[in-house]
């Protein structure tokens, strides 16, 4: 679910949003005016030379050929080029709250458990005993015991640093110190756990985040760590990752298809993207990050919860912005300043996807008496559950013989021609510089 954008980009590699009306349209006064803005997510030696010509002048777009959304050969490749190398959100730290609670996480065939050890730290760990791949705790989440013990043949390992610590039953003389469990790597920063399945070490999520945080951490003032998960939704979608994202990145289907959401913003507003960019704590991007300023009026007084988010020091008193927060390529979130909504997607095959949605409030907020579970999410469901079928019935239209994908809006769908782009770079190496 996005709202409307349109790209235009500059030849200096700055960006700075700005507003653009459209043409004989006005919004009644209690219609909020939040608005997406996209931008390339990744540049090498500049922007590409399109990207410097009016949209007139740019040839017509049509992104990536229908394979890549259909066969198994291409979802493999995606998962080793695009989702391995990459950081994805995992959980609230609010969720690994106690010394080896724990929660699993499923990228394609891969699952890793991450938990709290009893420093504080967080680990991860490949779900997998090192004997002969049983996995060795429940998917979903938990507490996990001091050491994690295989049900197919009673091997332990440490759940402090993954050392297997028993062999049932093996040879006089085994070593057991090469047969340690597989780690992943995994990093917190303001509350937000990610983990990445890369093989080399990837840009830190800290170095990321602080490219557009403030010196105390937070973004946009925000301080995200003291908050709780309220609800969460999963949603199999029978369609490619990348179907999934597209849809994501525009709004141009949303005045036909989603009744709910144009009461509420207008599908047809839209940014445009030029060169100098006067605010950088509004419009930032690194690496595969991005965040925007979706504040164009005044937050509505009808917000999901009574009790606001918790602000860094510095910001107290402040009125805080709604901003969304991007990560390529599985996820974003949406921060209000009463309550935090993040979308994840992942792969399960070459025409699955499981979407899912948290939503988070302050820690002290109560259910029933600060917020309420179905005014906080209906919308957001209500829009998603849309999308999903829209996906579907992509996924079903690109399985037809004669069908090309035609030529993308620039106007409407300048997202998806960002996407694209960003992901055919992504094609060309294994691993962010």
């Amino acid at each position: 679910m996005a709202l409307p954008h349109r790209n235009i980009h500059g030849s200096s590699g700055q960006h700075q949003a700005e507003r653009v009306e459209p043409e004989d349209q006005t919004l009644p006064s209690h219609r909020r005016r939040c608005t997406f803005v996209h931008l390339p997510l990744r540049t090498s030696g500049g922007l590409m030379s399109p990207e410097s010509m009016s949209l007139e002048q740019r040839p017509v777009e049509t992104g990536i050929s229908k394979e890549h959304f259909l066969t198994q050969d291409w979802y493999e490749r995606d998962l080793e080029a695009v989702w391995r190398p990459r950081w994805h959100y995992a959980a609230h730290e609010s969720e690994l709250s106690e010394p080896r609670s724990y929660v699993t996480f499923k990228l394609g065939d891969d699952e890793v458990i991450i938990t709290r050890l009893q420093s504080g730290a967080l680990t991860a760990y490949f779900n997998v005993c090192r004997h002969r791949g049983y996995p060795l705790a429940p998917e979903g989440n938990g507490k996990l015991g001091r050491n994690f013990v295989c049900q197919y043949h009673g091997w332990a390992f440490s759940t402090e640093d993954g050392a297997c610590v028993s062999a049932t039953k093996m040879h006089e003389g085994f070593d057991k110190t090469p047969w340690g469990l597989h780690k992943a790597w995994v990093e917190a920063y303001n509350g937000l756990v990610f983990v990445s399945l890369s093989r080399e070490k990837p840009v830190g999520v800290t170095e990321s985040f602080t490219s557009f945080a403030d010196s105390e951490g937070a973004i946009a003032g925000y301080d995200l760590s003291g908050l709780k998960v309220a609800a969460v939704d999963h949603v199999e979608v029978a369609a490619n990752w990348k179907l999934v994202v597209e849809n994501d990145d525009e709004c141009y289907h949303c005045s036909l298809n989603h009744p709910e959401l144009v009461k509420t913003i207008d599908p047809w507003h839209t940014f445009t993207v030029v060169e100098d960019l006067d605010k950088p704590q509004r419009l930032w991007t690194q690496d595969d990050w991005s965040i925007e300023d979706l504040t164009s009026n005044p937050y509505s007084q009808d917000a999901g919860c009574r009790v606001p988010l918790p602000r860094q020091t510095a910001h107290e008193g402040d009125e805080l912005p709604i901003v969304q927060v991007f990560w390529q390529p599985s996820g974003h979130m949406v921060i209000s300043p009463d309550n935090v909504w993040i979308w994840t997607i992942r792969p399960l095959g070459p025409q699955l996807t499981i979407a899912t949605s948290q939503f988070l409030v302050a820690a002290d907020a109560e259910e029933g008496r600060d917020y309420d579970i179905e005014s906080l999410t209906s919308l957001v469901l209500t829009t998603l559950g849309q999308d999903a079928a829209l996906c579907e019935g992509l996924q079903k239209g690109l399985r037809m013989q004669p069908f090309k994908p035609g030529p993308l809006n620039p106007h409407h769908q300048g997202g998806i021609i960002e996407f694209y782009r960003w992901y055919q770079r992504c094609l060309n190496v294994t691993q962010p510089a």
